[in-house]
């Protein structure tokens, strides 16, 4: 009897394991950096997110995720490191040719000549911000150039992270369509905005903290 019940239990087993595996119901991005606005309306009935190995998840996206005991996973690289996908308007560059149905941000968050990282520059974007553009590879003044040709192709505001702000926004003033400024603390923002319409602005990541930065963005994307 034993012998038998034994049989019957290893036919179980053995039949358990020749099934296959239930999925996950997943929800994968390929965006190097991952916003709200990726994750708005996918989330119904999803167990898991699945982002690029070495992709940017902003912690606004983690405290959904976790408030809706979803978990966070990390795969293969979709693209190389440090770059976007090409057909993401959230890219410096090559915005035009992207598809029609993707819409300018109302906010970019650039880059250029600074030691911080592309995770704690996405760390300063308020909750609401459309995008996050990476301009760690390029140099001030192709970042300004490209930039600029954002704003003209319907992009609403740009913030530049930098250290060298006065020569940024001395390049970025000379479009006709940029009216940028350079501040260090949040009374020269209040002050600035009085007197200016300022569509593009430039913070020094060096003597600013990421709290700092934060505020001051966060009141510049309000408008």
């Amino acid at each position: 009897m034993d012998a038998d019940l034994q049989r019957i239990v290893n036919l179980v087993v053995e039949r358990l394991r020749a099934m296959p595996a239930l999925e996950t119901p997943t929800f994968e991005i390929s965006r190097n950096v991952v916003t709200l606005a990726d994750i708005e309306g996918h989330l119904e009935n999803i167990e898991a997110v699945q982002v690029a190995q070495r992709a940017v998840v902003t912690p606004a996206v983690r405290d959904v995720l976790h408030d809706k005991k979803i978990k966070l996973v990390y795969g293969s690289d979709t693209s190389p490191a440090g770059s976007i996908a090409k057909n993401e308007v959230v890219k410096i560059s090559g915005a035009k040719n992207a598809s029609a149905k993707n819409k300018q941000p109302t906010l970019l968050l650039a880059i250029a000549e600074t030691k911080i990282s592309p995770a704690l520059a996405a760390a300063c974007l308020p909750n609401a911000a459309g995008a996050v553009v990476l301009g760690e590879n390029k140099s001030l003044t192709e970042v300004v150039r490209e930039l600029s040709e954002q704003l003209r192709d319907g992009a609403k505001r740009v913030v530049l992270l930098t250290e060298q702000p006065h020569a940024a926004v001395c390049w970025a003033n000379r479009h006709d369509h940029v009216c940028a400024a350079a501040v260090s603390q949040i009374t020269e923002w209040d002050s600035a905005k009085r007197s200016l319409d300022i569509n593009w602005l430039v913070l020094n990541p060096e003597v600013l903290s990421v709290y700092l930065l934060r505020t001051i963005i966060k009141r510049f994307s309000a408008g």
